[in-house]
């Protein structure tokens, strides 16, 4: 029908990052399945259009698309539709800061795809990061800690241990573990993001170097590795510089942490010196 060709070209303009277009066509498949009656069809565009408005941060209406589809008669409870639902919701809490919110989402989010799809699917997979993304916002890092090694225990199993979507999940261990003081677990995580980022991008991608660099400044901290953490600290600046340029506000975080490495390696010298 015209409907699911709508819906099939709106998933393909939602894949390449056309948002406002893809809503627009997933509109006018919904209105056509709600006419008909076609209820779980209808809640499945309602979903991608919440999704696609939180991508593009008009969360307020994601959030009432969402809240319409969970407050909906013909909504089966404890469907995946349903969980789609509580996802979009609980990304959109998170987007605002509403944590504790955003968690009670996720949790109800995480119980249906658990029952439905097992505990090692993708999809539950992808709910265990965002319940970590939470924790660690919360600084409960020990907590986010452990949804985020669910997720990368998943992810690894299902897409190889070297998908570029386990890069994500690395990084993001590096608030956790930079605060539990955690550092050769952080330094086996960003290792593994840098080995699979090596592969999946050109040599002086941003990518590579944003991890070089954080990599530069956990190995300048320690006296055994600090001339290496120096040069990558700086080799991974000197291409940050030329991908942003030195005006970009993405360069205040470097410029601030290439000044903590040279001040640090300084320091180091001097007491070197005075030994």
């Amino acid at each position: 029908t015209q409907a699911n060709q709508q819906a099939s070209t709106a998933l393909k303009q939602q894949n390449q990052g056309a948002f406002m277009l893809s809503n627009q066509n997933y509109a006018q498949a919904a209105a056509f399945y709600k006419t008909n009656n076609l209820w779980k069809q209808y809640i499945a565009c309602n979903n991608q259009m919440a999704r696609n408005y939180w991508q593009m941060n008009k969360l307020d209406s994601s959030f009432a698309i969402s809240k319409a589809i969970l407050d909906l008669p013909q909504l089966e409870a404890n469907s995946l539709e349903q969980a789609d639902a509580f996802s979009n919701a609980g990304v959109v809490c998170d987007k605002k800061s509403d944590f504790e919110t955003a968690l009670k989402y996720f949790q109800k989010c995480l119980t249906i795809r658990k029952a439905k799809l097992g505990n090692d699917h993708t999809e539950t997979a992808k709910v265990y990061f965002n319940i970590g993304s939470c924790n660690s916002l919360q600084r409960k890092m020990g907590t986010a800690i452990e949804y985020y090694n669910n997720a990368l225990r998943i992810l690894k199993k299902n897409l190889g241990p070297e998908h570029p979507m386990l890069i994500t999940v690395y990084l993001s261990l590096q608030d956790p573990y930079t605060e539990l003081n955690k550092g050769p677990e952080l330094r086996e995580a960003l290792n593994e993001a840098l080995k699979i980022a090596k592969k999946v991008y050109p040599p002086n991608h941003e990518r590579i170097a944003s991890i070089t660099n954080a990599l530069g400044i956990l190995n300048s901290h320690s006296i055994e590795t600090q001339d290496l953490g120096v040069k990558q600290a700086e080799s991974s600046f000197a291409t940050l510089l030329k991908t942003f340029g030195e005006n970009d506000p993405e360069m205040i975080r470097h410029y601030t942490n290439m000044g903590t490495v040279s001040y640090t390696h300084l320091r180091a010298h001097e007491t070197k010196a005075n030994l």
